[in-house]
């Protein structure tokens, strides 16, 4: 029970006494005013330009000072940067009305319209970032990012039918314990009860200025603003455990109590996450330790720059297919059905890491116009123009299940095309499929013409396996949807193979918005000399 009502207040607790001795040069940006339908004004600040724009929204009881060390290091950058003040909060108005996810997202968003922002990198600070969150599912075409820093989140177990009593009873006490820290925000013995938390929120490195800071900050919180905010921030129609498809960078800290499997539930929502754990840093992660937030903000803002949305004609077919980063090429193809942004995940790890990644849409999927038949060989020959196009001279190649049929049919058909693969949950008869006969039938029966390919293709031989003359990862879960021998098959057949069983994982499930694919991946390339720079 500690343990949930540590993680919870602290996530929540904290941000109250998020701010710090503000810099001259800080304060001495102008103010800026934004005033909404209810004629209530938003005070923010605005520096510099450029798009995506970094947005900076501070948590429960502070204010945009919060910001000042980021502001220190970015003020100077080519960047927009647009600090707020959260209404009922700082120097912006108080209102007698609900101060919900929704209301405080609705206000972000007026301030980015002001101020003429297209595309924002969202930074948000424990209650700023289910804000943030907010901001995502309401207004997706503005988010380019998030940096989460050790953010709020109410992670409501889900209990069913189907569930043990244990499981009832641990989620009856989650949810006891939410509620009871939520009621301590309203009543009269608010600012006492504030007072006895701040208490036990500094990490063992907080600076006391810091401390001391939030102390007598936090009991001066208008009591209406904290009742509401954190009676509305607990209700359940906020937290579906929905995810984000945007590059996230989380970074956290244990001295919030965080539960041992944070890392995937944090991997459950979002599909491309750069994660940071920290041991003993206090829950003002940006302010106890600046450098490495500031170093992961450009980071991520220099991810959300690189990344491009564009078409090409290959091959008879326009491609959508999307680029970032700056470093060696690496060009991932995915499976039957999806789309490039099912290697979102994987993507993200090597942009970060230093590759220039291309991911395509294959003909006929995703964004791309359907076609009444599909074959391999055309969509091999696709990738092949698409380099020869575009300039791509020998990049790494990783294709998972049909995407890895499509990257050993490139390298058949067009020899020294790329410089290394790697290939998941492959096959190269259709007959490597578990219960191979069942699947064909079911296929033939919705005779959906993107499925019936795999019912007669793929047919590489062996003569074609061998000769593949660039080193080969093959890779496959224990469980997957490919015969154990039939991929065994395929890498002894490959002459510069190295073969990798996934344990516990099936046909995706180590790929599909988790990080060991390209975690995997990226050892792969490097031990076989091709580094990101």
């Amino acid at each position: 029970m500690k343990k949930i009502i540590s993680a919870f207040a602290l996530g929540m607790m904290y941000a109250a006494m998020i701010s710090c001795t503000p810099t001259e040069k800080f304060d001495s940006v102008a103010s800026k005013y934004m005033t909404c339908a209810d004629g209530t004004k938003v005070h923010y600040k605005t520096v510099g330009e450029g798009e995506p724009a970094v947005v900076f929204v501070h948590g429960f009881g502070c204010d945009m000072r919060t910001w000042a060390k980021q502001y220190e290091a970015l003020g100077g950058d080519s960047v927009k940067q647009v600090y707020i003040d959260l209404p009922g909060f700082g120097k912006s108005d108080k209102v007698d009305e609900e101060y919900t996810l929704e209301f405080f997202a609705k206000r972000v968003a007026a301030v980015l319209e002001k101020e003429g922002v297209k595309q924002a990198v969202l930074v948000g600070h424990s209650l700023g970032t289910p804000i943030c969150r907010q901001v995502a599912f309401d207004y997706p075409q503005l988010v380019a990012g998030i940096m989460d820093i050790d953010g709020v989140y109410c992670l409501y177990p889900a209990i069913d039918d189907n569930s043990t009593e244990a499981q009832k009873e641990a989620a009856a006490q989650y949810e006891e314990a939410v509620e009871s820290f939520a009621r301590s925000f309203c009543g009269d013995s608010v600012a006492e009860n504030i007072k006895n938390f701040v208490k036990s929120l500094s990490g063992p490195n907080t600076p006391a200025e810091v401390a001391d800071y939030a102390m007598s900050t936090m009991p001066e919180v208008d009591a209406k603003v904290a009742c509401s905010t954190m009676s509305n921030l607990i209700d359940r129609k906020w937290w579906t455990g929905k995810w984000l498809d945007v590059p996230a960078v989380v970074i956290c800290t244990q001295n919030s109590g965080l539960q041992p499997d944070n890392k995937q539930s944090m991997q459950a929502l979002y599909s491309n996450l750069d994660y940071v754990e920290l041991t003993d840093c206090g829950h003002f992660i940006h302010m106890e330790q600046p450098k490495l937030v500031n170093g992961k903000l450009r980071e991520l803002l220099a991810y959300a720059r690189s990344r491009s949305l564009r078409r090409i004609d290959v091959n008879g077919v326009n491609l959508l297919y999307e680029v970032a980063g700056d470093g060696k090429p690496v060009l991932l193809i995915h499976g039957n059905g999806g789309s490039h942004e099912a290697l979102e995940t994987t993507a993200g790890q090597l942009v970060r890491k230093g590759y220039k990644v291309y991911a395509v849409d294959s003909r006929g999927h995703g964004a791309n116009e359907p076609l009444k038949e599909y074959h391999y060989a055309d969509m091999a020959e696709d990738m092949y123009q698409f380099c020869q196009k575009l300039g791509i001279s020998k990049p790494a190649v990783y294709g998972w299940s049909d995407g890895g049929i499509v990257a050993l049919m490139l390298e058949i058909m067009h020899p020294g095309t790329v410089q290394l693969m790697a290939i998941s949950g492959a096959n190269v008869q259709p007959e490597g499929v578990v219960n191979f006969e069942e699947f064909r039938k079911n296929i033939l029966a919705e005779g959906n013409p993107m499925a019936m390919m795999m019912v007669y293709e793929p047919n590489i031989t062996d003569t074609q396996l061998r000769g593949v003359n660039v080193p080969v990862l093959v890779c496959a879960g224990s469980d997957d949807l490919i015969i154990a021998e039939h991929t065994r098959y395929m890498a002894e057949m490959l002459p510069k193979s190295e073969l990798k069983i996934v344990e516990g994982e099936d046909h995706g499930s180590y790929i599909w918005h988790n990080p060991m694919m390209g975690e995997i991946l990226i050892d792969y390339l490097e031990r076989n000399g091709y580094k990101a720079r």
